[in-house]
């Protein structure tokens, strides 16, 4: 039986990478539409503080466990990271020739035709269409022309929702326009996934990643990221360490 942890709380399933494949296997065979998360240290920091995010989040069909350092500060035995798991997702697409919605951040590092470009040539066989959020539009109030957008493209009808808005609004979007899109079967908050498929940004390399740490190449690379990498290793342990 698959066991659920709770941090900060939120309600994190403890399984691991190929048991979160299997039953996201599953959501794209079933009838129902399934909204994932992937909680890392600071999105737990966030719902901590923010409820309707908590909320948000306690309200997936799927929690994952995103980051070593949950392992590390809680009972929980296993990572699954938000990288991984969409890479596997698209590689669904692709066998089952699925329709794929990214949903694209306009300031972002990736812009929304080089982000549908990259999928495709990722998972050729599957189908991309792209949505992009403008920035000077509230993320999650812009209803109006997303309808017009689905309207337009009423003929592409999408399983997999993808959205790169970072959170808390990826997850805040999902749960306010996924029951719009009448075809998905599953819904996932990407992050900066978009971004490493088009290689405006580079993972870690392999064997840092099998030792844990990805957050140090991330410093490295991206020194701008120093707060986000602070509040991740000591803000998230002292929190839940007080507060748990």
């Amino acid at each position: 039986m698959i066991q659920q942890v709770k941090i900060l709380g939120v309600k994190i399933w403890d399984i691991s990478f190929s048991q979160a494949k299997e039953m996201i296997g599953e959501f794209l065979k079933g009838q129902k539409q399934n909204l994932i998360v992937t909680p890392n240290p600071e999105i737990l920091l966030e719902a901590y503080k923010n409820k309707v995010y908590q909320n948000c989040l306690n309200t997936a069909d799927l929690a994952l466990p995103d980051g070593f350092g949950l392992r590390l500060f809680s009972k929980l035995k296993h990572t699954v990271t938000g990288v991984d798991i969409t890479a596997e997702i698209l590689k669904m697409a692709n066998s089952q020739q699925l329709a794929v919605l990214c949903i694209v951040r306009q300031d972002g590092l990736s812009s929304l035709a080089m982000v549908v470009d990259a999928g495709k040539k990722l998972a050729p066989q599957a189908r991309f269409l792209g949505w992009e959020v403008s920035k000077k539009d509230s993320l999650i109030s812009n209803e109006a022309n997303f309808q017009n957008f689905l309207a337009k493209n009423s003929d592409f009808k999408p399983s997999v929702i993808l959205v790169g808005l970072g959170f808390p609004e990826q997850e805040l979007w999902l749960k306010k326009y996924l029951s719009l899109i009448k075809t998905a079967k599953i819904g996932l908050g990407v992050g900066g996934v978009f971004d490493f498929w088009t290689n405006k940004a580079k993972r870690a390399p392999k064997w840092l990643r099998a030792v844990h740490l990805e957050w140090l190449w991330r410093f490295v690379t991206q020194p701008r990221r120093i707060k986000r990498i602070f509040r991740a290793l000591v803000v998230f342990p002292l929190t839940h360490l007080i507060y748990s």
